[in-house]
């Protein structure tokens, strides 16, 4: 048995957009899985991810935000194909330490969502991104990480995500 038999292979196409207009981050992040090929047996992939993200700036680092994951099962039945989020929550940037992090709780409700399970009516995300500084010249001030992002409600997910932000900050002497 070869692994095409075993297994299917899929395809991915995305894009994502986004302004920076004064104190706002706004932007959308859309993909698309297919199924290419693989065991006829095996179902079809046809999903859709797309992530809306709206940050407001506020003083001392702290910020509001909405960047709720809608999804959609394009080979669902009809009346189970969309995840629909509705919420928003509040992070800060900030140093722990001399380690600058970005910290941030936000909460969904599932405004629409499929009959069958697993479904669950909310979602809470709890974020503890470590930031770090780059080197290249050109982009101090500039600071990203990678963190893990971890979804409490009746159905547990975790993800990673890449983040980026302008951190004030300055270099520690060594001596």
């Amino acid at each position: 048995m070869t692994f095409s038999e075993r297994e299917n292979s899929a395809s991915v196409q995305g894009v994502v957009v986004a302004v920076q207009p004064e104190k706002w981050t706004l932007g959308v992040l859309v993909n698309n899985l297919w199924s290419v090929a693989g065991s006829g047996s095996r179902p079809d992939v046809n999903s859709m991810t797309l992530q809306y993200f709206i940050n407001y700036n506020l003083k001392k680092g702290y910020y509001l935000t909405s960047a709720p994951i809608n999804s959609a099962n394009w080979n669902a039945p009809s009346g189970n194909v969309w995840v629909v989020p509705v919420g928003g929550g509040i992070g800060r940037i900030m140093r722990l330490g001399f380690q600058p992090v970005n910290i941030s709780v936000q909460a969904y409700g599932n405004a629409r969502r499929p009959d069958t399970l697993p479904s669950p009516p909310w979602q809470l995300k709890f974020s503890n991104c470590v930031l770090v500084s780059k080197v290249a010249s050109g982009h101090e001030g500039k600071v990203e990480g990678v963190a893990a992002e971890v979804k409490l409600g009746p159905v547990a997910d975790v993800c990673h995500f890449r983040c980026v932000a302008d951190f004030p900050f300055t270099r520690r002497k060594t001596m």
